[in-house]
């Protein structure tokens, strides 16, 4: 969103006092947000490197799946192509 120039805040802010935050901030917050928060000690950098280490597999393991699914897709599609000729 951006900033109305006559208040300097956006829409959201002047309804609810806060700016609109992505889910995805709020799970993984950004480094710049924790210290903004007073979240920058040790373990808190520890807890968002695993969350976001466990985001990245979950993101592999997902594709692995779709890389799956295609290829028995075209296999399912070469056999039905060969049973037609």
């Amino acid at each position: 969103m951006t900033h109305k120039l006559s208040t300097g805040f956006t829409p959201f802010h002047l309804v609810y006092g806060e700016d609109a935050m992505m889910p995805a901030n709020v799970l993984f917050p950004s480094i710049q947000m924790m210290e903004c928060l007073g979240m920058h000690n040790e373990f808190q950098m520890d807890i968002r490197q695993e969350a976001m280490h466990d985001l990245f597999w979950k993101r592999d393991e997902a594709i692995r799946f779709y890389e799956y699914l295609c290829e028995r897709r075209d296999k399912r599609s070469q056999a039905l192509a060969r049973k037609k000729t």
